[in-house]
């Protein structure tokens, strides 16, 4: 069986309320052994580190999202930091970054959120998730002063000249059931300007639900509809590509440890 890694899933959503134990055993059976399960507000940090604790295979983050950058306090960052120090099953600060289709207005607020979540992944040594919808330059230009940062742009949606730039920087770049999308040839295209040693995989569930399943909840099992895709996309058979995103995966969020 092909072995896989969601390396984002929001499994804390409260879409998943009902089933989520199913959810986690179906994903196992479509050979998803890891899922690396995503925060977004310090109430979801709390829920993926619990989640983590009951459920083998289930990696945990610790971040704030854009959206909420505007709300964020002082205090908020020094909780953050507090249970970053105090929990190792942390495996990446995130998701943070910064979002231009949803909050032109709140730029500022956002850099300076997503700038905080820098500096805690290179105090702490932990990779970042970074969330980037038409913010290309203002995510690259902050990510340039600190040289020392490792991370992944999840959920690629860029052009191969982003992707390049991303890969110059050193970081891993995730491909989502987007490229399973009819209208996504732009991200198909990155795809195959990514290098293979860079390449991971996700579902960012539950939204983004890949082709044969659009309209549905999106859940880690898809994953397997997304590596397909993939593998034709980069003309690589599924079984070399699943190893490689995996490898990659465990690589870039120390999932040996």
């Amino acid at each position: 069986m092909t072995k896989l890694i969601d390396t984002h899933s929001h499994l804390c959503d409260p879409k998943f309320d009902a089933d989520r134990h199913d959810v986690i055993e179906r994903a196992q059976q479509a050979g998803v052994t890891g899922i690396v399960a995503v925060a977004d507000t310090l109430q979801s940090v709390h829920d993926v580190i619990e989640l983590s604790s009951r459920c083998e295979n289930i990696y945990p983050t610790a971040g704030i999202h854009c959206h909420y950058a505007e709300s964020v306090t002082a205090h908020d960052l020094e909780q953050l930091t507090g249970i970053i120090h105090n929990y190792s099953s942390i495996v990446a600060i995130g998701e943070t970054g910064i979002d231009l289709y949803y909050g032109k207005d709140t730029l500022c607020a956002q850099e300076q959120l997503f700038e905080e979540q820098v500096r805690l992944s290179v105090e702490f040594g932990l990779p970042l998730v970074i969330h980037c919808r038409e913010a290309e330059e203002q995510i690259l230009t902050i990510l340039r002063r600190y040289p020392e940062v490792k991370g992944v742009l999840h959920c690629f949606s860029g052009d191969d000249v982003f992707c390049r730039q991303v890969i110059d920087l050193g970081l891993f770049v995730s491909f989502s059931g987007i490229v399973t999308f009819k209208n996504a040839e732009q991200v198909r295209n990155a795809a195959l300007c990514t290098p293979l040693n860079k390449i991971v995989i996700e579902t960012d569930c539950p939204y983004l639900a890949p082709q044969g399943h659009r309209g549905k909840r999106n859940e880690p099992a898809y994953l397997v509809n997304t590596i397909e895709a993939l593998s034709k996309i980069l003309s690589i058979p599924v079984e070399e590509l699943a190893r490689l995103t995996t490898e990659n995966a465990q690589l870039l969020f120390d999932l040996g440890r």
